[in-house]
Protein backbone atom coordinates (compact mmCIF):
# COMPACT_ATOMS: atom_id res chain seq x y z
CA UNK A 1 0.00 0.00 0.00
CA UNK A 2 1.60 3.48 -1.26
CA UNK A 3 0.29 6.95 -1.91
CA UNK A 4 2.02 8.64 -4.73
CA UNK A 5 3.72 11.97 -4.29
CA UNK A 6 2.82 14.78 -7.27
CA UNK A 7 4.19 18.36 -7.35
CA UNK A 8 2.54 20.53 -9.23
CA UNK A 9 1.77 24.45 -9.72
CA UNK A 10 4.16 27.15 -9.33
CA UNK A 11 7.16 25.91 -7.62
CA UNK A 12 7.54 22.90 -10.13
CA UNK A 13 7.15 25.34 -13.33
CA UNK A 14 9.27 28.50 -12.37
CA UNK A 15 10.63 27.81 -8.24
CA UNK A 16 11.91 31.51 -8.23
CA UNK A 17 8.67 33.13 -8.20
CA UNK A 18 6.85 30.47 -6.44
CA UNK A 19 5.14 31.35 -2.48
CA UNK A 20 4.40 28.04 -2.32
CA UNK A 21 4.75 24.45 -3.03
CA UNK A 22 1.69 22.34 -3.79
CA UNK A 23 1.53 18.47 -3.68
CA UNK A 24 -1.20 15.77 -4.92
CA UNK A 25 -1.48 12.90 -2.46
CA UNK A 26 -2.99 10.27 -4.29
CA UNK A 27 -4.09 6.76 -3.23
CA UNK A 28 -6.67 3.88 -3.53
CA UNK A 29 -9.52 4.11 -1.71
CA UNK A 30 -11.12 1.71 0.38
CA UNK A 31 -8.32 0.99 2.58
CA UNK A 32 -9.12 3.24 5.89
CA UNK A 33 -5.17 2.44 6.82
CA UNK A 34 -4.03 3.66 3.89
CA UNK A 35 -6.81 7.19 4.52
CA UNK A 36 -5.32 7.71 7.74
CA UNK A 37 -1.85 7.67 6.51
CA UNK A 38 -2.73 9.88 4.14
CA UNK A 39 -4.66 12.37 6.49
CA UNK A 40 -1.68 11.99 9.33
CA UNK A 41 1.33 12.89 6.62
CA UNK A 42 -0.83 15.74 5.39
CA UNK A 43 -0.95 17.29 8.84
CA UNK A 44 2.98 16.28 9.85
CA UNK A 45 4.30 17.72 6.54
CA UNK A 46 2.11 20.61 7.18
CA UNK A 47 3.47 20.76 10.89
CA UNK A 48 7.11 20.89 9.39
CA UNK A 49 6.93 22.72 6.37
CA UNK A 50 3.83 25.72 6.67
CA UNK A 51 4.09 26.45 2.72
CA UNK A 52 2.95 22.99 1.67
CA UNK A 53 -0.15 22.75 0.02
CA UNK A 54 -1.78 19.33 -0.49
CA UNK A 55 -4.61 17.95 -2.41
CA UNK A 56 -5.54 14.66 -1.75
CA UNK A 57 -7.17 12.27 -4.40
CA UNK A 58 -8.54 8.57 -4.68
CA UNK A 59 -7.03 7.09 -7.62
CA UNK A 60 -10.53 6.86 -8.98
CA UNK A 61 -10.92 10.77 -8.29
CA UNK A 62 -8.29 11.18 -10.81
CA UNK A 63 -10.00 10.04 -13.79
CA UNK A 64 -10.86 13.37 -14.26
CA UNK A 65 -7.39 14.10 -15.18
CA UNK A 66 -6.02 16.16 -12.43
CA UNK A 67 -2.08 15.05 -13.12
CA UNK A 68 -2.44 15.58 -17.00
CA UNK A 69 -4.03 19.23 -16.74
CA UNK A 70 -1.96 20.66 -13.58
CA UNK A 71 1.54 18.87 -15.24
CA UNK A 72 2.03 17.51 -12.23
CA UNK A 73 5.25 16.02 -11.86
CA UNK A 74 6.01 12.51 -9.35
CA UNK A 75 7.95 12.72 -7.05
CA UNK A 76 8.10 9.54 -5.21
CA UNK A 77 6.12 6.72 -3.21
CA UNK A 78 5.09 6.63 0.30
CA UNK A 79 4.92 3.47 1.98
CA UNK A 80 3.14 3.58 5.58
CA UNK A 81 4.74 0.60 6.85
CA UNK A 82 7.82 3.69 6.91
CA UNK A 83 6.07 6.43 7.96
CA UNK A 84 8.56 8.26 10.32
CA UNK A 85 11.15 7.74 7.76
CA UNK A 86 8.91 8.49 4.35
CA UNK A 87 8.45 11.88 5.96
CA UNK A 88 11.31 12.53 6.81
CA UNK A 89 12.89 11.51 3.37
CA UNK A 90 10.22 13.81 1.75
CA UNK A 91 10.72 16.97 4.20
CA UNK A 92 14.07 16.84 2.82
CA UNK A 93 13.53 16.46 -0.59
CA UNK A 94 11.25 19.37 -0.43
CA UNK A 95 13.93 21.60 1.56
CA UNK A 96 16.31 20.67 -0.85
CA UNK A 97 14.04 21.47 -3.88
CA UNK A 98 13.33 24.64 -1.88
CA UNK A 99 17.05 25.35 -1.11
CA UNK A 100 17.70 25.24 -5.04
CA UNK A 101 15.01 27.42 -6.02
CA UNK A 102 16.56 30.45 -3.55
CA UNK A 103 20.08 29.50 -5.26
CA UNK A 104 18.57 30.40 -8.69
CA UNK A 105 17.24 33.60 -7.53
CA UNK A 106 20.37 34.55 -5.66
Amino acid sequence: MKIEVFGFGSFFSHPQSAKDIDLLFLFESGNINLVDFAVWLKRALKERLPQVDIVMLSKEEEEFDFINASYAQKIMDLDHSQAQVQLKVLTGLIDDLSRNAAATVS
